[in-house]
């Protein structure tokens, strides 16, 4: 299983937003060029970013992009979810009654304890965290 670019490039966005939103708005020609996101990429990303409630972007010339909410208060999770859908590493975990197999599979226990590892990994690691590891990155 893989991310696809666009959540990796959404969980750039947002950390560099909870980074530099102290002043204000974050320009979101200033986003892409920091974490070199292609701007029509990030231009396609900001929508489902807004409608998930993770962020707000207002237009114009003091305009960008901010977290809609404390960093320390938005997950992974969330942003992962925003853009990819319910994390699902088989289609058993997410509905178990769409395999005939889930009973009497051996996989089935793997993939469960694999879904809820990664499920709690991404829910209990905040954009606050993030962004005081990559500010710390950032200074060395």
């Amino acid at each position: 299983m893989q991310l696809t670019r666009s959540a990796d490039y959404a969980l750039r966005a947002v950390i560099d937003i909870a980074i530099h939103q102290d002043r204000g708005y974050v320009p979101t020609h200033e986003v892409a060029r920091r974490q070199g996101i292609p701007p029509a990429l990030l231009a396609k990303l900001i929508p489902a970013l807004v409608r998930a409630g993770l962020l707000i972007s207002q237009r114009g010339a003091r305009g960008g992009l901010k977290l809609a909410r404390p960093a320390a208060g938005i997950s992974m999770r969330e942003v992962v979810e925003a853009i990819e859908g319910p994390i699902a590493l088989n289609r058993c975990t997410v509905i178990p009654t769409q395999c005939d197999l889930t009973d009497r599979c051996a996989l089935h226990s793997v993939w469960e304890k694999a879904q809820t590892y990664l499920v709690h990994l991404l829910e209990t690691t905040s954009l606050a965290e993030l962004a005081r590891q990559q500010e710390a990155l950032n200074r060395e």
